[in-house]
């Protein structure tokens, strides 16, 4: 497409036989085939999609990031699944930035984030935060925020993987909540200060 964008239109039968045959043949008896299932579909396009990352990262030494659609039933839908793929870049870019691929099917809340109008964006801010946006936090609690939702809001296994003492973990999460006003480590202010993370990081897109 130019020199960062590369726009790729594969058969999609050759990806799932040569992840089927990966995974081994099957014991059973071979009967009339059958379409290949959603699940298995999507599986088989993901494991492609980061395959396709690793060798070019590795062979082109170029940071690649992958979006891509759904499949095609007729050469009339590309145009269709072309803006599909980009759509998934462009939340990817904004949502989901640690991602090396991302498929359209499975943006989840990204998608319905990026169609909020900004007057309800602001709202939704000014509702959570107040007229101080917590647009400035430092790197280290950044980093202490993304580990701890990774691990499911486990103080234990965090401060493990952050190489702290939990008391110094659970200090950090005092100081955050004193800021915001926010106690993540409880369940419904963890989900309020994520979905207005990405609130925020939609906001800046605009």
């Amino acid at each position: 497409m130019d020199e960062n964008h590369l726009l790729l239109i594969k058969d999609i039968s050759h990806i799932l036989k040569e992840y089927k045959t990966s995974e081994g043949k099957s014991t059973r008896k071979k009967t009339s085939a059958k379409p290949a299932n959603a699940e298995f579909i999507s599986s088989c396009l993901k494991r492609f999609a980061q395959t396709l990352v690793d060798t070019l990262r590795a062979e082109a030494l170029v940071q690649t990031h992958i979006g891509y659609s759904t499949a095609a039933d007729s050469f009339s839908q590309l145009a269709g699944l072309y803006q599909e793929a980009l759509t998934a870049l462009h939340i990817r870019h904004t949502f989901f930035a640690e991602q090396d691929t991302i498929a359209y099917d499975r943006l989840g809340i990204g998608r319905l984030i990026a169609e909020l109008p900004p007057d309800l964006c602001h709202t939704f801010l000014t509702e959570i935060f107040g007229t101080h946006l917590p647009d400035d936090l430092d790197e280290e609690t950044q980093h202490t925020i993304h580990i701890f939702y990774e691990n499911n809001l486990n103080i234990s296994e965090t401060a493990r993987q952050l190489y702290l003492h939990r008391n110094t973990l659970v200090y950090r999460l005092e100081r955050l909540e004193k800021r915001l006003d926010l106690d993540i480590r409880k369940f419904e202010d963890a989900m309020t200060f994520k979905l207005a993370l990405m609130v925020m990081a939609h906001v800046r897109e605009q």
